[in-house]
């Protein structure tokens, strides 16, 4: 800029520029002519001094010379923010793209690297094997979840048999008319959706003077029951308790129990067989005089009536689950015994 500056001025000494001026005698003899200006109000013509004109050409250079080093400045500006902002781009993406020798933007040299590492030559295998394990991930999932769901709906819809409550039954007498046992029903539901399509069903009963110890087998008596249910539906099967037994449990000198277990089948084929078992003690057992009997006279003193009594029946009597032999199922620690047992009676 100064040197710009110090030509120009350079170049502009006095000599060469009144030389230029009108009026001189150099500038007369190249136009042939003066140029005359008329002065305003003067009325006459007179040519204006040299120092006239080296003053307005002074103004003038200024002028070029304040323009010039303004759009030098504003270059200079300008092209210094061009390469700050270029800079600071290629340092923010430095690691993606680089300029080439054309101008062009190119993948960088780390970008190319991680492209090739995961994407280059030879890759394509090891994708295909990626994604098939992953598809064969997500379907083994969605195999699951299927599983389950199908599980799930055939949880709430099988059939599922479950002891419901006792019922006296009839009182058994020998040919001299003496009662020898009661029998008691046992009311079994199905509260599954399906029907049950088989069943064999066991049960059998038995004093004990106290609580039944803790890994009692629980025996069955030889008799079976076969049966099915429907979807909500009930069935009752029975056992003959002895007199020995309700007499016992009366006086309070054993505790009666009572118990059995059921295996079944439901609708669905692939499903295993079904267990159910169950145990109950017999308490608070109440008697009642026959209505059969002829009744005594009103005169005739009546003896207490005691179980032993002739006229002596079973009317009522409670039940209370017992500490062991309720469960379903795998549940129940002789789900393969039991199940073996019965296998072949629901074929």
């Amino acid at each position: 800029m100064y040197l710009t500056y110090h030509r120009f001025w350079s170049t502009l000494s006095l000599r060469n520029f009144t030389s230029a001026l009108p009026g001189s005698d150099a500038s007369n003899a190249a136009q042939g002519n003066c140029i005359v200006f008329q002065e305003r109000g003067a009325g006459s013509s007179s040519t204006r001094s040299k120092k006239h004109y080296r003053k307005k050409a002074i103004i003038k250079a200024h002028i070029f010379i304040a323009e010039t080093l303004t759009y030098q400045t504003l270059a200079l500006r300008a092209g210094k923010l061009v390469r700050l902002f270029r800079r600071r781009t290629l340092n923010v993406h430095c690691c993606t793209t680089r300029l080439n020798s054309r101008g062009e933007q190119e993948e960088g040299p780390q970008m190319r690297r991680v492209f090739d590492f995961f994407f280059g030559s030879g890759r394509a295998a090891l994708w295909t094997a990626v994604f098939t394990g992953i598809l064969t991930i997500f379907t083994w999932k969605l195999y699951q979840v299927s599983r389950t769901t199908s599980d799930t709906s055939r949880a709430s819809e099988r059939a599922f048999l479950s002891f419901a409550n006792f019922a006296l039954g009839s009182r058994n007498s020998n040919p001299a008319g003496q009662w020898i046992s009661y029998q008691v029903g046992i009311n079994w539901t199905n509260s599954g959706s399906t029907p049950v399509t088989a069943a064999v069903i066991q049960a059998n009963g038995n004093i004990w003077p106290t609580d039944l110890p803790d890994g009692f087998g629980f025996p069955l008596l030889p008799e079976q029951t076969r049966t099915v249910f429907g979807p909500k539906a009930s069935s009752t099967t029975s056992v003959d308790v002895p007199t020995i037994d309700w007499t016992q449990s009366w006086h309070g000198a054993g505790r009666l129990f009572i118990w059995g277990t059921a295996v079944y089948r439901d609708v669905f084929p692939e499903d295993p067989l079904r267990l159910t078992e169950f145990c109950d003690e017999i308490h608070h057992v109440t008697i009642g005089p026959s209505l059969t009997q002829n009744p005594a006279p009103p005169t005739t003193t009546q003896a207490p009536l005691v179980i032993e009594s002739p006229n002596a029946v079973v009317v009522a009597f409670q039940w209370q689950a017992c500490r062991q032999h309720n469960c379903y199922d795998n549940d129940c620690g002789d789900y393969r015994e039991r199940v073996a047992e019965s296998r072949n009676a629901l074929r």
